[in-house]
């Protein structure tokens, strides 16, 4: 034992570990990625959960890290094992750090898939501790696949799991002057099962241009949102919210798009309080 609690830093190796083997193992991807990689994809085939937490999110990363990221085989290994650690519930329920780290290998596999899985994890009923980790991990899908990931949160809006709140700031994140993702905002406004209380914070959001900083288990580790086209996204959604204005379906928004549409100027400096 170490004493020291799981935390990954840059370029995703660990700068803490709760015993000296999972350090080991970290070292050992960072000597000889290849190596480490056939180790831990023989070790999650032969010993898989019974490894305890920690051992398995490590050898998966190591996997992950030293692997053929372009190869089938390994994508669909490492989607099945961390579909195992998703699926065990007693370990989602009282995770480690390293299973809330664990939630990264959704944004590596770039599967909105899972964005179901992950908003379960939201749901305070749930008794889940990865509301926080699974928030990351949705945030990024939508940077990384916003027209599969915006379509997967609107799938979500027949389920319980994660708050409309939520869901409509990850949806804001969607670029409207990109035609496929202004599509998936438009079926989203029209949507039956859109409250007021989700209407109000997806205009209030848009667009949702936070950046998330971190160190990250196996993902690049800063948000593709881009400072430099801020001006142009605040600009597309003016012109976003003046069309949905005109579009007969959208009247009973009217007054929220109107107050959307002061805000967005004045945030350009067109017009003032």
């Amino acid at each position: 034992k170490t004493g020291l609690a799981f935390q990954v830093g840059e370029g995703g190796t660990l700068i803490g570990a709760a015993d000296l083997q999972t350090l080991l193992l970290d070292w050992l991807a960072e000597m000889d990625p290849a190596r480490a990689a056939s180790i831990g994809r023989l070790a999650i085939d032969q010993a898989g959960l019974n490894l305890g937490q920690d051992l398995f999110v490590v050898h998966l990363r190591n996997f992950a890290r030293g692997a053929d990221a372009g190869n089938t085989d390994t994508r669909t290994f490492i989607g099945e094992a961390f579909g195992l650690l998703l699926e065990t519930k007693d370990w989602t329920t009282d995770p480690t750090r390293s299973i809330a780290e664990a939630m990264d290998f959704a944004v590596y596999l770039e599967d909105p898939g899972v964005i179901r899985q992950l908003t379960d994890f939201m749901d305070p009923e749930s008794g889940s501790a990865l509301g926080y980790a699974s928030s990351i991990a949705i945030e990024r899908l939508v940077d990384n696949r916003p027209v599969e990931s915006g379509q997967a949160l609107i799938d979500s809006m027949n389920t319980t799991g994660i708050s409309p709140v939520a869901r409509a700031g990850f949806l804001a994140r969607l670029d409207p002057m990109d035609a496929a993702e202004r599509s998936v905002l438009d079926q989203y406004l029209r949507h039956p099962e859109l409250a007021s209380e989700e209407a109000v914070a997806f205009l209030g959001h848009l667009p949702n241009l936070n950046i998330t900083l971190s160190h990250n288990l196996v993902s690049p580790e800063i948000s593709i949102t881009n400072a430099d086209d801020h001006i142009d996204r605040l600009r597309g959604s003016i012109e976003a919210v003046e069309q949905w204005q005109q579009d007969p379906g959208l009247e009973s928004l009217s007054g929220l798009l109107e107050q959307t549409k002061l805000r967005l100027l004045e945030q350009l400096g067109i017009v003032s309080d």
